[in-house]
């Protein structure tokens, strides 16, 4: 009796100890509410809110001219949002290469940013991945969608950086 060789190709399967693009959306999502509510809360606190009586009238954006019309207003606004750029990236590099591995999002998620070997990042690895994230975006989002045909769910900016963003807790 003959024996007829088989011969099974290798597949490379996406592993489910990865986070998915999903569950990473949906940490990104919580970040961003939290952070724009703060800051949104800041700004109003710092340098108020434009109001003029003679400009309510309407229903939809009413405080839209004054707000353009009110340079001082507007400089003081744009110079506030300077500061926030750099708040957010302490956020996102500093919580990513703490001990907890991950932003607010992240936790409540269940994920968590470590290197190729499972260990907590360096601040400079965060660094790099938070700017990664620009090219990522720039590529009209293209350097997420890499993360479809990678067997870790990495996107462009964790590759850049040398991470990997994984499930924290597997039941």
């Amino acid at each position: 009796m003959a024996t007829i060789p088989y011969n099974k190709h290798a597949v490379i399967r996406r592993s489910a100890a990865y986070g998915s693009l999903e569950v990473r959306f949906a940490a990104y999502l919580i970040d961003t509410c939290l952070f724009l509510f703060g800051q949104s809360l800041m700004l109003y606190f710092i340098i108020g809110y434009p109001y003029s009586p003679d400009l309510s009238s309407g229903l939809l954006l009413p405080q839209f001219p004054t707000f353009i019309s009110n340079f001082d207003y507007l400089g003081k606004f744009l110079y506030a949002n300077m500061y926030f750029t750099i708040i957010h990236w302490l956020y996102y590099a500093m919580m990513e290469s703490s001990t907890r591995q991950g932003t607010v999002g992240k936790i409540v998620m269940q994920i968590k940013v470590t290197d190729l070997n499972g260990q907590r990042i360096s601040f400079g690895q965060a660094t790099v991945r938070y700017l990664g994230k620009f090219l990522s975006v720039g590529l009209f989002f293209g350097g997420f969608l890499v993360a479809l045909f990678n067997h870790r769910h990495q996107t462009l900016h964790d590759i850049i950086a040398g991470c990997v963003v994984r499930i924290s807790k597997i039941d």
